[in-house]
Order: structure tokens, then sequence, then C-alpha cells
């Protein structure tokens, strides 16, 4: 096995996939390794959260130099294989020139290229237009094109996903799954009551109160949520409490 660190546990969580969706059913096990893993944020523990019952076993790919361990742990259990890409920014996240992300990106689909010879299945979940993050437009951009190309399947969750990454790269609609983002409803604990946690916070229980979680960074739009603020405090509304919780 080219890599214990991913190889060895991934053979044996498709042992444990197998048994959770039943030998009777026929079923070929599959091997989901995703990447980049995020884990301040629930969605891919969401995502990923039925899986098992399938017969997927859905394995974190830390290291993306770990890919070809996962043809070989499908090669050596029987399972198919499926690499599952979220977010871009990090193929090219270490270059310092424009040379260099682009060498970094060429080797990234260089790497596709060979998984998908060996059987596996390449799936791209399209987040963002473009990466909040990136400092080689360009690059960026070409790199976006050959992934839609080079995917077997891509995921949006937005319906105007397609129209809106057009101007930019092209997605091609035949591949196109449409999943919306799930909620984060129960996601996280909410057994604390509305008057405690006001109680705790020290809020008033007439105060209107406008909350934001998540990271600070220009592309939420908190100037547009700020103005209509200041529009509110300008109509004499009630008196209300912003509260910003940076992750």
């Amino acid at each position: 096995m080219g890599s214990y660190r991913w190889g060895a546990p991934a053979v044996q969580a498709v042992q444990a996939a197998r048994e959770l969706s039943g030998e009777e059913t026929g079923r070929v096990p599959v091997i989901l390794a995703y990447h980049p893993v995020a884990r301040m944020n629930p969605f891919q523990a969401m995502l990923y959260s039925s899986a098992w019952d399938s017969g997927i076993a859905p394995i974190p790919l830390h290291r993306f130099d770990d890919l070809p361990s996962v043809a070989e742990a499908g090669a050596v259990s029987g399972a198919r294989t499926v690499f599952h890409l979220h977010w871009t920014n990090e193929i090219t996240r270490k270059a310092r020139s424009e040379d260099e992300a682009q060498r970094l990106a060429d080797v990234f689909l260089e790497e596709i290229r060979r998984f998908r010879e060996a059987g596996g299945r390449f799936v791209w979940t399209v987040h963002n237009v473009m990466p909040h993050r990136y400092f080689h437009p360009a690059v960026e951009t070409r790199l976006r094109q050959e992934i839609a190309y080079a995917a077997d399947l891509i995921h949006v969750m937005a319906s105007a996903t397609v129209e809106l990454t057009a101007p930019h790269y092209e997605i091609p609609t035949d591949k196109v799954v449409s999943i919306p983002h799930p909620s984060y409803t129960e996601a996280y604990p909410s057994w604390m009551s509305k008057r405690q946690a006001r109680f705790e916070l020290e809020i008033g229980f007439d105060e209107l109160v406008w909350g934001f979680v998540g990271e600070v960074r220009p592309n939420k739009g908190l100037h547009l949520i700020a103005d209509a603020l200041a529009e509110i405090a300008a109509a004499g509304s009630p008196s209300f409490r912003e509260m910003i919780e940076s992750m």
C-alpha cells in the first residue's frame, strides 16, 4: 500500500461499509475520498452523514499527495473509488508566482488524469463562482475550466450556478446534479431557551438582535447589513443590538 496513513484505514472502512449496507444487497462498496477537509464548518459531516448506509465510505483526504493510495485501496479491497473535490484554492495556495501556480495546477490535473485512468471517478462541488482567496486569477480560471472538463459529475447547490460561472468558465450541463445546501438546523446544539440565552448575554428581552456567525470577510456582504441597520436606527425603530461571532 502506497501510504499506510491513508490506505490501511480505507480498507478497514470498506469492510464497515459492506457490513452496514448489507452483503445481500450485492452493492459494490465505494471509497469516497474528499478534499480539502473542513472541520470548523459541519457541511461535509452533514453531506456524508447517510453515506455509510448506502455502502459508501467517506474518508477525509487531508493530503492530496495521498490520492494514488485511494486507487490502491480500491484495488486491494475490491471497492469502487471516487475523489470528491470541494474548494480549489488549496491547489495553488503555496505558489509564489503565476508560473509556480500554473505548475501546481498542472500537477493536480495530471494526478486526476491518472486517478481516472486507474478506474476512479472524479466529482467536484462548486461552492463559489471563484474562490474567496486566490492570487492568480488567470491560472485559477483555467484550472476550474479543466476541472469542469475532467469531472465525471459536478455538484451545484444553486440553480443559477451554471449561468453565474459562464463568464469565467463553462460547466457542461450534462454533468450537473443540483442538490441544495443543507440547513444547519440541529447541526449545532439548541437546548438553551431564548430567554436564558438573552439573560446570559446581558441582552434585554425587548431588544432586537442581529447576529452574524462565521468568518468576517468582504464577500459576506456585511457592509450591506450595516447600511440596513443604520436605516433602521434612523427610522426610530426599537433598540437593537449587533452581535458578531467570528470563527
